[in-house]
C-alpha cells in the first residue's frame, strides 16, 4: 500500500482476533513468501478487512477486495480506507469473477477465505483466469474439513469435481485424509485448465473445523 501506516492494527473487529484467526494470519504471512511477483492480491471474500490490514496491506501495492454483504462491505470500507491501489466490489464472488475479473488479471495472488466451503468459488475462478501467462499463489479457508469430519451430507461434484452430482453423506474416514482429498482438487482443476498445482502448505486450525491451505499454480501449456 502506498500508505502503510492506515494498517496500522486495529483488532476491534470480530471481537479481538483470538488465537484462532492468530493461526489464520501466521499461515497467511508464510505463505506470502512463495508469492515472487507480489503485484496485485485479490481477496473474494474480504469480510470487514483483517487480513488486508494485518497482513497483505504490507506486502501489496494494488488489492482488490470483495465482499457480497453490506453492512460488513460497510466496516471494510470503513477499516481500510480510501485509496488509488485499493479497488472495492459490494458483490457476490461469483459476480466478481464473471464481470470484474478480466480487468485484474495481473494478480500474483487469491485469497479465498470463506467459512464454507470454497471449493465451487476456486473453480470458476481458476476457469475465469486459464489465460493467465503468470504463475499465481492461491489461498484458502475450507469450512469443507467440518463436514468431512461429521460425515455430513454434501455435493462433491459440485465443491470438489468429484463423483456424482448430488447430496450425499461423506463416506466413513474421509475426515481423516481431507488434505489428500483437497489436493488431488487442486491438481484436476489446475490440470482442467492448462496449470501444475504445487502444494504450498496445508494446515487445520487447532479445533479442526477449517483447512488453511496454499498452493502456487503455475502455467503448464505448451
Amino acid at each position: 500500500m502506498s500508505t502503510p501506516a492506515a494498517f496500522a492494527p486495529r483488532l476491534e473487529l470480530e471481537g479481538d482476533v483470538d488465537h484462532v484467526n492468530a493461526e489464520k494470519l501466521a499461515f497467511r504471512r508464510a505463505a506470502l513468501a512463495r508469492d515472487d511477483r507480489r503485484t496485485k492480491m485479490i481477496e473474494l471474500a474480504a469480510g470487514v478487512g483483517y487480513l488486508t490490514t494485518e497482513v497483505y496491506g504490507d506486502v501489496y501495492d494494488d488489492l482488490a477486495l470483495v465482499e457480497k454483504d453490506g453492512p460488513t462491505f460497510e466496516r471494510l470500507v470503513r477499516r481500510v480506507g480510501r485509496y488509488a491501489d485499493v479497488r472495492y466490489f459490494n458483490k457476490d464472488a461469483t459476480a466478481f469473477i464473471a464481470e470484474d475479473l478480466p480487468a485484474h488479471l495481473d494478480f500474483s495472488a487469491v485469497d479465498a477465505d470463506f467459512f464454507g466451503v470454497a471449493g465451487e468459488v476456486v473453480a470458476a475462478f481458476v476457469a475465469a483466469v486459464a489465460s493467465k501467462e503468470e504463475p499465481f499463489l492461491l489461498m484458502a479457508t475450507d469450512g469443507g474439513l467440518a463436514t468431512f469430519r461429521r460425515r455430513g451430507l454434501i455435493n462433491l461434484r459440485r465443491y470438489y469435481l468429484y463423483g456424482p452430482d448430488e447430496v450425499a453423506r461423506v463416506p466413513e474416514g474421509w475426515g481423516d485424509r481431507f488434505e489428500v482429498f483437497q489436493e488431488r482438487f487442486i491438481a484436476r482443476l489446475a490440470a482442467r485448465y492448462g496449470f501444475a498445482a504445487d502444494t504450498v502448505d496445508l494446515e487445520r486450525n487447532h479445533n479442526q473445523t477449517v483447512l488453511y491451505s496454499a498452493y502456487v499454480l503455475t502455467p503448464a501449456r505448451p
